[in-house]
């Protein structure tokens, strides 16, 4: 299943890169409590779990959200604003509905699935192709809702996963953001076509160079 192979790829980014991921976490919770900068520090976190980087010297540092706001701040705060307040007003009919609304919570819960889905994906967007937050937002949402059976089974995949973290304070705080960075990213270059290269498979010329050797091995003197 494609969606669960794209949450094991994420996974496997965040353990191989298990110090820069740590500390962009860090860095996200830090500019999430500042509020201020929040959205460019969700941009930075995107960027920095970008699986296409294969060099840490080309991976960027979470302090460019908090040093160099101008240059991230108006498509992140753009981007923020029209994600959160659908979240934020699903999230407050979810707290206020009485029995009187009981039968639209499983419409609210679905629509706020997919607006959170929609706004991960569309940050990724922005991070990573560095697209307006109007083109992020559409993108997003073909990416989203167009492609259910690669996004569904990816959600059911997760829900371990966030249990696991909940359950496990440390997990959940140093890990966690980054992780789900890494996943979204993930998802959104495979909706895109966009191959990402493992640095750890051999290419097509080292496969030939190996076989010639073990043939050379096999018949050789």
């Amino acid at each position: 299943m494609r969606g669960l192979h794209i949450v094991l790829k994420g996974m496997s980014d965040t353990f191989e890169h298990l110090l820069p991921f740590t500390l962009a976490s860090l860095g996200w919770w830090l500019g999430i409590i500042s509020i201020l900068f929040g959205p460019g520090a969700t941009q930075m976190l995107f960027r920095i779990t970008d699986p296409r980087i294969i060099s840490e010297l080309d991976r960027p540092g979470i302090r460019a959200a908090f040093w160099n706001p101008r240059k991230h701040y108006g498509r992140a705060w753009g981007l923020a604003l029209i994600v959160m307040v659908p979240i934020v007003v699903l999230i407050a009919n979810l707290s206020w509905s009485n029995q009187n609304w009981i039968i639209l919570v499983p419409i609210w819960v679905i629509l706020l699935i997919s607006f959170t889905v929609t706004g991960l994906m569309a940050f990724s967007i922005v991070s990573l192709f560095k697209n307006s937050a109007v083109e992020a937002i559409r993108m997003a949402a073909v990416l989203a809702l167009g492609r259910p059976s690669c996004t569904i089974p990816l959600l059911i995949a997760l829900v371990p996963v966030l249990i696991i973290c909940i359950g496990l304070v440390v997990p959940s705080f140093l890990l966690l953001p980054a992780l789900l960075a890494a996943i979204f990213n993930r998802l959104v270059l495979d909706g895109l076509g966009i191959e990402v290269i493992d640095p750890l498979v051999p290419s097509e010329e080292r496969r030939i160079e190996e076989s010639k050797e073990r043939a050379k091995r096999r018949f050789g003197p």
